[in-house]
């Protein structure tokens, strides 16, 4: 079997493409620009291309790690769906999400599986909750710890500027309502994810959701800074600093070679009771990789039903998957109330 890993050369994908090593597949990954290191494997490629669909069509499994996710939306599931090969992402992103669901019937009928979602938050954020058996939860708070030390990728930290410059959403009292950017009193901020469309599928009494991020490397001057500068709201010189960031930042975590690990904690409360999930461990780009690499484990000889999926569409992958997780390292906690 051939598998194409998209954005194989940046953090996740490296990640990915170690953690699938040793399978017996044929494992190539793609980038814009070659790598410094030359390899056979490697396939220069960008997604933005018509031409894109047909090197994609010569595999059997893509998982793809381009972005930002908000950028580039359903763009990638679409030329999938061209190609007439299955996928599974690592996005992040409300609005690609929904955009990429709405492809279900074009996916059915180009007889292929696109999965979404199958990173950090959602996808483990996803797994957590569903392994809370509180069925008449009201209110569900993610929160996210990223651990100093760790290397970054530059479509991370765009995404982080854009993130920080604009509001978020959640739900308030069943209602999805957009949360004013304003500069944190506290050295956490309110984050988007995609387990906003899902979390009522969960849990069918739920009125609130909130994801919540805390940088471990972020001090409380630097993420006003961020929030309040307006170089970090124009479109190519944010690219630029989120490169140079990126870099600088991946520098210095080679040279230290001590990353932090994250932590994600998942909340449920009823008015009865208060449930919640603990996994830890591993850094924030080792849980999403390893997410999506025990996904395309579990399913890639015996696909799913042709059709747009996220985990609470096949729920029978929450126990493997966080099974492969917790056998790569990771420490999950369930207190039950």
């Amino acid at each position: 079997m051939k598998i194409l890993v998209l954005g194989g050369t940046g953090a996740t994908g490296r990640l990915i493409r170690d953690y699938l090593s040793h399978t017996k597949w044929d494992i190539h990954f793609s980038s814009r620009k070659p790598p410094k290191d030359a390899s056979p494997e490697h396939i220069q490629l960008d997604v933005t291309k018509k031409h894109a669909a047909d090197i994609i069509a010569c595999y059997d499994w893509v998982i793809n790690c381009t972005g930002p996710f908000e950028t580039l939306k359903n763009r990638v599931a679409d030329l999938c769906i061209t190609a007439g090969t299955s996928a599974i992402d690592v996005n992040d992103s409300i609005d690609a999400r929904r955009a990429i669901m709405q492809l279900d019937g074009a996916a059915r009928a180009a007889q292929v599986s696109i999965l979404t979602g199958f990173g950090l938050c959602p996808g483990l954020s996803t797994a957590l909750m569903m392994s809370l058996p509180c069925s008449a939860a009201t209110k569900v708070i993610m929160e996210l710890t990223i651990g100093a030390g760790q290397a970054s990728g530059a479509a991370a930290i765009s995404s982080m500027f854009h993130t920080m410059h604009n509001g978020y959403r959640v739900l308030q009292h069943g209602t999805e309502t957009i949360i004013p950017r304003t500069v944190p009193e506290q050295d956490t901020i309110g984050y988007e994810c995609p387990d906003i469309d899902i979390v009522n599928h969960i849990y069918p009494d739920v009125q609130d959701y909130e994801y919540r991020v805390r940088f471990s490397a972020l001090k409380q001057p630097m993420l006003v800074k961020l929030q309040t500068s307006r170089l970090f709201t124009l479109p190519l010189l944010s690219g630029v600093l989120a490169r140079f960031a990126a870099k600088k930042v991946t520098q210095r975590a080679n040279e230290t070679n001590s990353p932090q690990p994250a932590t994600l904690t998942a909340t449920v409360a009823s008015a009865e009771e208060t449930m919640k999930a603990v996994i830890t461990g591993k850094t924030s780009y080792e849980f999403t990789a390893l997410c999506a690499a025990a996904t395309l484990v579990h399913i890639a000889e015996s696909p799913p039903s042709f059709g747009c999926y996220d985990l609470t569409g096949l729920p029978e992958l929450r126990a493997p998957l966080l099974q492969f997780i917790t056998d790569h390292g990771a420490t999950l906690s369930i207190d039950e109330g």
